[in-house]
């Protein structure tokens, strides 16, 4: 008997098999039975191997990307307006469409999907043109998604906020839970938050906080930016979110008679644009 991994032809092996088939132990036989086998594919080409491999490796990579778009629609949630359910994003999605409705672009920011509604929420100081507020809105979560989240994912801005100083507390996003309890996020401004028109040439001259980086939108002279923000939530259920301005804040814009907003010296305003909670 040859020694295990020595070279050898097929026929020779053929008549080793057929000449120790009576003598062989079963171990013996099996062996020189596999040798037999693995010898006779590579006498016939390796062809068979690699299509077998190929296919493995397609079936893997499709099972991967399944079960990674399943993990995400069970992940993430979007809240929208007016819609009685959320929204669950699959991981290629870069469309995502009403039932017999428009479709809205999925925007991914630091790999958390959202869907921009444009002021969801909006809460606005009492201005001398004679509005009103409201000082506070709220967004309720669907009964089907009232769920315990680990994260909350936001893109928010501020309006004829450009004269506002760095480290002003403008207002808060408050998740409101069953139990009663909440979890806030303040928003800061040149923080987290910031004039969403700040890159406009008649904004440099007045702005009174830093540019901090935000996801634009637009084009060209209209360019704006929403600031992306997450708040660790406890894990219990929520019902609902709420934004909050900060009516102090409403009186924090120094003098700057160069703005167009000048007259409106207190008509601040946050616009809460996309919300996605995470499992």
């Amino acid at each position: 008997m040859r020694e295990m991994g020595t070279t050898i032809t097929l026929a020779q092996l053929k008549e080793e098999y057929t000449a120790a088939s009576t003598t062989l132990s079963r171990r013996q036989y099996g062996d020189l039975h596999l040798r037999c086998f693995a010898t006779r594919l590579v006498a016939q080409g390796r062809s068979k191997m690699r299509w077998a491999g190929r296919f493995l490796v397609i079936a893997a990579t499709a099972l991967l990307a399944a079960t990674a778009a399943a993990e995400e629609r069970g992940r993430f949630v979007i809240l929208w307006r007016g819609l009685e359910q959320g929204i669950e994003v699959p991981t290629s999605a870069d469309v995502w469409r009403f039932g017999g409705g428009a479709s809205q672009t999925v925007r991914r920011v630091e790999g958390v999907p959202f869907v921009v509604q444009s002021w969801m929420l909006m809460v606005q100081c009492p201005g001398t043109e004679g509005s009103t507020g409201p000082l506070s809105a709220q967004i309720g979560v669907p009964q089907a998604y009232v769920s315990a989240y680990s994260w909350l994912h936001l893109l928010v801005s501020a309006g004829h906020a450009t004269s506002v100083p760095d480290g002003v507390l403008v207002g808060w996003v408050m998740v409101h839970h069953t139990d009663g309890t909440c979890s806030t996020l303040e928003l800061v401004m040149g923080k987290n938050i910031a004039e969403w028109a700040y890159a406009r040439p008649d904004n440099q001259e007045c702005l009174g906080h830093r540019k901090i980086p935000g996801v634009p939108y637009g084009a060209l002279d209209t360019v704006g930016y929403w600031f992306y923000s997450k708040l660790e939530l406890a894990r219990k259920p929520i019902v609902s979110i709420e934004l909050r301005i900060e009516a102090l804040a409403c009186h924090e814009r120094a003098a700057c008679p160069a703005h167009p907003d000048a007259g409106t010296t207190s008509w601040l305003r946050i616009h809460l644009e996309a919300l996605t909670l995470e499992r």
